[in-house]
């Protein structure tokens, strides 16, 4: 081997060895989440979503999205399919949204919806008279689907400025005034986000705990979607999830550590949840439920 390809192999080994080690100390834990899965389909999402979230760490994503086994094409094209039906017949409404106007591209943010709806197990959706925590509730297409499951009212944070103003228009219209839109990032602690993209405005951090018992909020459905951030939010709301013991759905695929560290969390604070996964989107993403 020459001097240079035996440097770049040493090169290479270094970089692996950087981004596999971590997962190499975490693999008892990785054992332990895959085994409180409760079925076969849920545990073979949950290793080809770690094998993708692992080859994405080191080689990249556009090399790792080859690799990627997310939804079943026909499976995709059939929920596309539903909300762009059910748009069309005003089943739902079209939401106020950054991107371009109409039901084809609005049917993708949906999609995700219905996909949820249908791969979840049935009693870890939300329920008529929920009150339904949305945390990472973007442009509020779940918050309002939500509504029409028969939720008695929904509290949704988002953080990030310009997708909070489209929560809230779309709150204000189609909300029927149980929406509740905070700006505001659910965490294990208190504190404030500095202010974003020139605003002067700081984003509070807030502990679900402290929220709900000063509200006296006890929800029976909780969403969580953050960017990295479900681990802290379900910290932040431990309490919240041991004493109401909430139906769940948790995207744990934002962060590496959320694939084991969420249901190893869950499973602690609520020995007795039976937990599933399910893919998301077409080329990756899971989300994990969560119900008594």
């Amino acid at each position: 081997m020459s001097h240079a390809l035996e440097r770049i192999r040493q090169i290479m080994d270094c970089i692996v060895s950087e981004k596999v080690f971590p997962l190499v100390a975490a693999s008892s834990q990785i054992e332990q989440a895959t085994q409180c899965l409760g079925d076969e389909l849920s545990r073979n999402i949950h290793d080809r979503e770690l094998s993708f979230l692992i080859l994405r760490q080191i080689i990249g994503d556009a090399a790792a999205y080859g690799f990627a086994g997310g939804l079943g094409a026909e499976e995709w094209k059939s929920a596309l399919r539903t909300a762009r039906e059910s748009l069309a017949d005003g089943r739902i409404p079209s939401l106020e949204t950054p991107i371009a106007s109409g039901s084809a591209a609005l049917a993708g943010l949906y999609a995700s919806v219905f996909v949820m709806n249908a791969a979840a197990l049935s009693e870890a959706a939300p329920r008529e008279g929920d009150v339904m925590l949305d945390i990472g509730a973007r442009y509020g297409e779940t918050s309002v689907w939500a509504l029409g499951r028969g939720v008695a009212e929904v509290r949704a944070f988002e953080a990030d400025r310009k997708a909070f103003g489209f929560l809230c228009r779309n709150a204000e219209h189609l909300g029927r005034g149980r929406i509740m839109a905070e700006n505001a990032l659910p965490a294990d602690r208190d504190g404030a986000l500095p202010p974003e993209d020139g605003g002067k405005k700081k984003i509070p951090l807030v502990r679900m705990d402290d929220w709900c018992e000063e509200r006296q909020v006890r929800p029976g459905f909780i969403r969580v979607d953050l960017a990295g951030g479900a681990l802290a939010a379900i910290v932040g709301a431990q309490r919240v999830i041991r004493t109401q013991k909430p139906r769940m759905a948790v995207n744990v695929s934002h962060a590496l550590g959320d694939m084991w560290n969420v249901p190893l969390a869950l499973k602690q604070l609520v020995p007795e949840y039976r937990l599933a996964c399910r893919a998301s989107a077409p080329a990756g993403g899971v989300m994990l439920y969560a119900a008594v």
